[in-house]
C-alpha cells in the first residue's frame, strides 16, 4: 500500500521580505494566529504539488484557523502583532519583481526562487557534542549555536575528523547523529550539515 505523499508549505511575506519553507500545515495554521489581521493579506504561500503562489487567506484551511485564533492577551491589541520567531526555522531573503504588478493575484514560483540563497536562522541552543576519529580519538564540546542545516561549536573540532565526518548531538537522554562538513571559512567551529536522519528530533529541539 502506497503511503501517502507529505505536504509542505512555504509562506512568503511581502512586507518583510522573507520566505519560510519547509512548513507543515499545524505550523503554517500557528503562523497565520501569530500574525496581525491587518498584515495577513501581504502574506503568500505555496505547497507541494502547485505551479503558483497564491495569497496565505486563499486556503479554506488557513482561514478557518484565522478565524479560530485565541484573543490577545490582557493589554494587547487586538490588531497588534505577536511574531513566534522559533516557528520560523528556514528563513531566506527574496528578490521582488520590478513590476509590482506581478505580486497580484497569484506568483509563479519561478519569480521568487531562493534555492541558491536560502539560509537558516541560527538558535542559541547548547548541546552535547561528541566526535569520535577514524584511529578512536574523542573530541568533545557544547554548540553555541544551531540550525536545520549548520552547527557551531564552542571549541575547534580536530582536523583528524576529516572534511566530513559524523558528529553525535546530545540533549539529556535523546542523541541524534549527523554527518558535517567543514567550510571555507568556518575556522574548524562552523560546519554544514550534510545529511540528517532525523530532521523531526532537530526541529524539536530548536524550537523547544
Amino acid at each position: 500500500m502506497t503511503s501517502a505523499r507529505q505536504i509542505f508549505w512555504s509562506l512568503y511575506d511581502q512586507l518583510e521580505d522573507h520566505q519560510i519553507d519547509g512548513l507543515q500545515l499545524s505550523e503554517v495554521q500557528l503562523i497565520i494566529k501569530s500574525i496581525s489581521p491587518k498584515n495577513r493579506s501581504h502574506w503568500l504561500a505555496w505547497r507541494t504539488g502547485e505551479k503558483t503562489w497564491k495569497g496565505l487567506m486563499d486556503y479554506p484551511e488557513v482561514e478557518q484557523a484565522a478565524q479560530d485564533a485565541t484573543p490577545p492577551a490582557p493589554g494587547v491589541a487586538p490588531d497588534e502583532e505577536v511574531t513566534k520567531t522559533s516557528t520560523f526555522i528556514r528563513m531566506g531573503q527574496v528578490t521582488l519583481p520590478e513590476d509590482p504588478a506581478a505580486l497580484e493575484g497569484t506568483l509563479n514560483i519561478e519569480e521568487i526562487n531562493t534555492l541558491d540563497r536560502r539560509s537558516s536562522t541560527r538558535f542559541q541552543r547548547n548541546l552535547s557534542v561528541l566526535v569520535v576519529g577514524p584511529r578512536g580519538e574523542r573530541f568533545t564540546s557544547t554548540t553555541v549555536d544551531l540550525s536545520l542545516e549548520g552547527v557551531q561549536t564552542a571549541d575547534p573540532i580536530p582536523l583528524w575528523s576529516g572534511s566530513v565526518f559524523s558528529m553525535e548531538l546530545r540533549r539529556g537522554d535523546e542523541r541524534l547523529e549527523v554527518k558535517c562538513e567543514r567550510t571555507p571559512k568556518g575556522g574548524n567551529t562552523k560546519f554544514k550539515i550534510k545529511e540528517n536522519p532525523r530532521e523531526d528530533l532537530l526541529r524539536k529541539w530548536l524550537l523547544g
